[in-house]
Parts: C-alpha cells; sequence; structure tokens
C-alpha cells in the first residue's frame, strides 16, 4: 500500500473507471498484477482506490527530500477508486485493518510498503469488493514519461505546471482533460497550445495569468477549435505556477466572450513536496 494525502496529491478518488498508466511509487520486488491500495491520511477520505501494476519497475529519482539512504522505486501503474471507500474511522477500529491504520502502525504509513495477507483480505471485504484487474493492453509502459517529483531542477513555473499537466493523468483530469493530452499541439492557423485533448479542452501554461498575459490568448485557442473541431463546444485551461493571478486578470477575464468557457488554476508546491490545486477562475 501507498499514502496519497490529501495536501500532496491532486487525487482525490472520484474519477470511475481505470487511469491512464502513470509512473507511481511502488516496492522493488513488484510483479505484474500487483496491486496496491491507496491510503489517503487520517485528514483524508481514508482507503480509497487501487493501483493494478504492469510488472515495469526502475527506480526513482530522489529529490532533495528524499531520504539519499532509501532507494526509492516506481512502477507503471493503473489507478482505479473504489466503489465503496473505507472511511477512516473503520480503518482505525476494524479489529484487523487497526494494525496498520491506528497506532504505532498508523506512524510508518508513508510507503510503498507489503500488506499482510489478512490485512489486504480485510480491506477487500470492507470494501465490499476490489475492482477488476486493470488491463495494460491500451496503456503499454511509457519510458520517457516523467515520474514528476518536485526535482531540484530550475524550470520556469509554467514549464513545470505543463509538464505536471500532460504528464500526471490525475492531475489533468482535475483540470477537466478527460482524454490524454498532447502537448504543444499544432493548430491549423500555426498556433500552438500548451495542452490539449480531443474532448474539447485546449490550454496554456503561464507563470502568472494577467489581463495581457493569457486571456487573449486561450480566447483566440477556443476560437480556432471551434472552427476545426466543430463537434465540441471547446474549453479554455489556462494554469499558472503562482498561487494568485494579477489584480488586473480577473476583470479582464469576466469580461471576456468566452467567460463562461474559461478556467484557471494555480498548481503550487506545498509543504517542500507535492502540489496544490487551487482554481482561480471563476470564483466560487
Amino acid at each position: 500500500m501507498a499514502t496519497w494525502r490529501p495536501d500532496r496529491s491532486g487525487y482525490e478518488g472520484e474519477d470511475s473507471g481505470p487511469s491512464v498508466g502513470e509512473w507511481l511509487y511502488c516496492l522493488k520486488k513488484t510483479a505484474p498484477g500487483d496491486r496496491q491500495a491507496i491510503w489517503s491520511g487520517i485528514h483524508g477520505k481514508g482507503i480509497i482506490a487501487v493501483v493494478d501494476f504492469s510488472g515495469d519497475v526502475r527506480p526513482r529519482t530522489a529529490n532533495a527530500h528524499a531520504n539519499a539512504s532509501r532507494r526509492l522505486y516506481e512502477g507503471w501503474g493503473l489507478t482505479t477508486p473504489l466503489d465503496h471507500p473505507i472511511d477512516v474511522v473503520t480503518a482505525r477500529t476494524h479489529p484487523v485493518l487497526c494494525r496498520r491504520f491506528a497506532g504505532k502502525g498508523a506512524k510508518a504509513l508513508i510507503g510503498p510498503l507489503s500488506l499482510e495477507r489478512d490485512v489486504a483480505e480485510a480491506i477487500e471485504q470492507c470494501a465490499g469488493g476490489l475492482p477488476p484487474p486493470a488491463t495494460f493492453q491500451a496503456h503499454p509502459a511509457d519510458w520517457d514519461q516523467l515520474g514528476l517529483n518536485w526535482s531540484g531542477e530550475r524550470l520556469p513555473p509554467e514549464r513545470i505546471v505543463e509538464e505536471i499537466v500532460a504528464n500526471k493523468a490525475r492531475v489533468a483530469r482535475k483540470l477537466g482533460f478527460r482524454s490524454a493530452v498532447v502537448a504543444q499541439k499544432h493548430l491549423a492557423n500555426g498556433r500552438r497550445p500548451d495542452l490539449w485533448c480531443d474532448a474539447g479542452v485546449v490550454g496554456d501554461a503561464k507563470n502568472q495569468v494577467t489581463a495581457a498575459w493569457g486571456p487573449q490568448q486561450i480566447e483566440e485557442y477556443i476560437d480556432q477549435c471551434d472552427r476545426q473541431w466543430p463537434a465540441h463546444r471547446w474549453r479554455g485551461v489556462l494554469v499558472q505556477g503562482i498561487p494568485e493571478m494579477a489584480p488586473n486578470a480577473l476583470p479582464r477575464l469576466m469580461s471576456s466572450r468566452h467567460a463562461d468557457r474559461i478556467e484557471v488554476w494555480a498548481i503550487t508546491r506545498r509543504r517542500s513536496v507535492g502540489r496544490k490545486l487551487q482554481r482561480l477562475f471563476p470564483l466560487g
């Protein structure tokens, strides 16, 4: 099992069906067909999902905050939310699960770590059964995909958020991208948005959205996508790497001809590692 704390992950277990493939923390000995339970922590929603692993495993580059004495690994996995998540109270009071999710056992729940057979069986029982094993036929391991630690690389904030959305499927879904994200998509008019998916969403990454930097660009992307792919009513997503838009951005967005079709999100670091997703527009 592994812990995906709410303050360190964009995943909240609200999606249905298995995710697209991605590299996720796992044990070095992870084999084809192995499964991982996802625990969201005592301040989260409990045991919320399972990951199926293909058996493809590689070392994960340790970042500045990782324990250098511990070699970390990641495996190619598909995440499926539980139909009936196991809430924190149940996990901490169940006669078997409490060994792992309460008292001293809970202090070691960072993971990934192996679960005893009776604990794994209790999870399956309390969840009313686990989802069918995911198939990797349509999701072979992509060895070029980044594991996306918040590393010591000094990239511009807009480049960092672009790579996160393009490579982290659960983050992309949170932002409304309902199919695989294409980075640097070429449009018929020669323009090239940072983010695009064939489900009707086009986006761009910014350091900070301002009145002059972002709104006009995303409006033009929406117009071009409407013309080029008229089967969709296209939506635009601006993603920035700092917590707040420029003060002049909000009135510009509210007066946009596509105000009801544009969202602005911030992806920012939190507690040294991990990320926080926050919608900045529309308000509420």
